[in-house]
């Protein structure tokens, strides 16, 4: 029988758009950018287990630099969304907590019907992740509302226009068509501002992760169970509607996905590693996948390269009925060439009871509002929120040329506890930071410093 045909309803965030500073006409200097996917549905469950072991397992020297964490089926009751207009909710900031220790800082969150997209950066990056963009496609079957859908982050990373969709697809075994047609009408719907990238698959990368829902088609329960048991994910991996919908060009054709070495991640019994046991039995899956496209025909395709390093499911977690899914891939941006919009000018050291000053040129192409601010943060802080304190950035920085701005932070406001702090430069047309300073070190004024102080005050009061 023909599927019953999904339609889709819009939901698109009005975004202000920053443009890059360089051109790319001629750079082929690249880095490399290490970055963590996490897709995880959660069913509903709290953070009650520590994260450490999902998202700090690598050496120290293998840390990612982007962290990109898709969650689905996070508690979406009425009491639960009004909350989340407040606030971000337990699994963000979980996550954030976690993060925040070894230095991530939260780029930019997204939420749509139970699915959380979450980006963090370490900080020394958050300048070259501009021009941020979110669209939002929810599914619907018959006129009616599913919990199902995508949302997009669309941003230019160190000059290449990258798009990571997170989605929560169809679900059950007979729906496979509908789910090869939510692909189309995802990559229909989703459209962005950016000159060079109007649509998903005009972007120089494309990473598309989550709950695909994608099921292992054709086989009996007790052959996939035996089949899992002797460790022949080849044979499973040939029954995978996924990968043959990719093969036959139905749907996700040209992406790419790391070898599945890790048995299916669905579905288990809680608090168990039993495969489903309850009626209505589901069949085992690989629904949780990570994958990745790489734009052809461009004039700077032959630089782009994505790499896997690490695709695995994590069996420690036993709260959903899903194992969590991770994938460590590498990709090639023009680190090298990258030019900050904002400079701040060297400082040493502030003391917590004197004005602290900074200079600061802008880009000529960056344009300024009277809303731009810089904070100052505490070393490893959570997000733009996180400040100490902050004043408003000169409004027409941009025209200042190399004469430059300057700011004053009055010692009323700045912290009475000695430490490591930075400047941040948020962007009220980018809505993200466009600039941060290196740390320095704020410390507790010298005692013959407060004398003269005290004696400098008490000559003012005669």
């Amino acid at each position: 029988a023909p599927s019953t045909p999904v339609h889709i309803i819009r939901s698109q965030q009005p975004m202000r758009i920053l443009r890059p500073v360089n051109s790319r006409d001629h750079v082929h200097n690249m880095g490399l950018l290490r970055i963590l996917f996490c897709s995880w549905n959660v069913a509903s469950t709290q953070p009650d287990e520590s994260l450490t072991e999902l998202l700090m397992s690598v050496s120290s020297k293998e840390m990612p630099d982007i962290y990109i964490i898709g969650l689905q089926e996070v508690q979406s009751d009425p009491v639960s969304k009004v909350k989340s207009a407040i606030m971000e909710g337990a699994w963000t900031d979980a996550i954030k907590e976690l993060l925040s220790q070894k230095g991530y800082v939260q780029v930019k969150r997204a939420e749509l019907s139970g699915q959380v997209l979450n980006m963090f950066s370490l900080s020394k990056h958050l300048p070259h992740i501009r021009d941020i963009e979110l669209q939002y496609t929810k599914l619907t079957m018959m006129n009616v509302f599913w919990s199902k859908g995508a949302v997009s982050l669309s941003a230019d990373i160190y000059g290449c226009r990258t798009c990571i969709i997170h989605s929560h697809l169809p679900a059950h075994l007979e729906a496979w068509e509908e789910r090869n047609q939510a692909y189309h009408d995802i990559i229909a719907d989703q459209n962005f501002e950016s000159e060079t990238a109007k649509t998903i698959l005009d972007h120089h990368y494309v990473y598309w992760f989550g709950d695909l829902n994608y099921r292992i088609d054709g086989l009996p329960m007790e052959t996939i169970k035996k089949m899992i048991q002797k460790s022949d994910l080849q044979s499973l991996q040939d029954n995978d509607q996924l990968c043959i919908s990719r093969g036959k060009g139905d749907a996700f054709e040209g992406f790419e996905e790391g070898p599945i070495t890790f048995s299916p991640t669905y579905k288990f019994n809680v608090d168990t590693d039993i495969y489903d046991t309850r009626p209505p039995v589901r069949v085992p899956a690989w629904c949780d996948r990570v994958l990745w496209k790489v734009k052809q025909g461009d004039k700077h395709s032959c630089d782009l390269e994505v790499n896997v390093h690490e695709y695995r499911s994590h069996k420690n977690y036993k709260r959903s009925d899903h194992k969590p899914v991770t994938a460590i891939l590498t990709m090639k941006a023009y680190i090298e060439e990258a030019q900050p919009l904002v400079k701040f000018g060297a400082i040493d050291h502030w003391y917590c009871s004197l004005d602290g000053e900074v200079e600061y040129t802008v880009h000529p192409s960056v344009n300024t509002a009277t809303w731009d601010w810089i904070g100052l943060f505490k070393i490893n802080f959570k997000d733009s929120k996180d400040y100490w304190t902050y004043v408003w950035a000169v409004n027409g920085g941009e025209s200042k040329g190399e004469l430059g701005c300057r700011v004053v932070f009055n010692e009323i406001h700045l912290p009475n506890d000695p430490g490591r702090y930075m400047l941040a430069y948020y962007s009220y047309h980018a809505d993200t930071f466009i600039a941060v300073s290196d740390p320095f070190k704020v410390k507790v004024v010298p005692q013959n410093c407060q004398l003269i102080r005290r004696l400098f005050h008490a000559v003012g009061r005669v």
